[in-house]
């Protein structure tokens, strides 16, 4: 049977694992479907999963979900367009619209739970102290190194500048503003999610020198409060305070660092890009 479209097919997933978004529709010879998120508020959505030509087509995919979602081919052709969606976060909450070409329309409603004790509100602070003391002609960017670099938030002109900011991290993620002038670039991330994970590298610069340092963050099942910090004194010496269930991994007190030729060539590509713009 066809949900009306208006009627709700409520779906619970547990944080950090996969689940089901069902949708059956009316097969015909020339199939097509497309699951979108929508928003009530702006009425924006997102591209989350298509198929037609026989395949999947995932061009116009939004980035949140690259990797995380699939279709069971061999059911189609039986009417099963259900989706599977895998490692579950916070951001994948709200309204899913599956849309099949005979027209028909089925809205599921996907909530996240807590898996036993995961802390899924915890903050993680990146802590950096650089050398930048007054002036305001101080530049920070924090940016994931992620194959390609993912822009997690940029200062400039005395104000925060997230006009270009990855929308993963919209809204979770702010600076120590009043104490940039006394060299604390830290940046402190909320509501931690697996796809955090990763490299990050934090450039500063002022009119007279410029730094950067790297730093990796891991997060595992169970997140509790962690704090890493870098000191750029004038290369990259990195350590870690790590709650037990944890994991943030850095060079270590022993060892200093300089970025790598490729990170620098990363960077300055990264740089030509977007700095002009801001």
């Amino acid at each position: 049977s066809t949900l009306l479209p208006n009627a709700d097919t409520p779906v619970g997933c547990v944080f950090g694992g996969s689940c089901l978004l069902p949708c059956r529709f009316q097969p015909n010879s020339n199939t097509i479907l497309h699951w979108n998120k929508i928003f009530k508020t702006d009425r924006k959505k997102l591209e989350v999963h298509s198929y037609y030509d026989d395949q999947d087509q995932l061009e116009y995919q939004d980035p949140l979900y690259e990797g995380r979602t699939t279709l069971f081919h061999d059911q189609i052709s039986g009417g099963n367009a259900s989706l599977g969606l895998a490692r579950v976060n916070l951001q994948d909450q709200g309204r899913y619209l599956c849309y099949a070409s005979t027209s028909q329309e089925t809205f599921v409603t996907l909530t996240v739970r807590e898996r036993n004790r995961v802390l899924v509100h915890t903050a993680v602070f990146l802590m950096l102290e650089v050398l930048v003391k007054g002036g305001n002609d101080t530049i920070l960017h924090w940016v994931k190194k992620n194959g390609k670099d993912v822009q997690v938030h940029s200062y400039k002109d005395d104000q925060d500048q997230l006009g270009h900011q990855d929308p993963l991290y919209k809204g979770r993620t702010s600076l120590f503003n009043d104490q940039i002038s006394g060299g604390n670039a830290s940046l402190r991330l909320a509501r931690v999610n697996l796809q955090d994970q990763g490299r990050y590298l934090c450039y500063a610069s002022t009119s007279q020198n410029s730094q950067e340092a790297f730093v990796t963050l891991t997060v595992t099942g169970e997140l509790n409060l962690h704090q890493l910090q870098c000191k750029v004194l004038p290369r990259v010496r990195c350590y870690s305070l790590v709650t037990p269930r944890g994991s943030m991994t850095s060079p270590g007190p022993s060892t200093t660092t300089r970025p790598s030729s490729e990170d620098k060539q990363d960077k300055g590509r990264w740089w030509k890009q977007s700095g002009s713009s801001m």
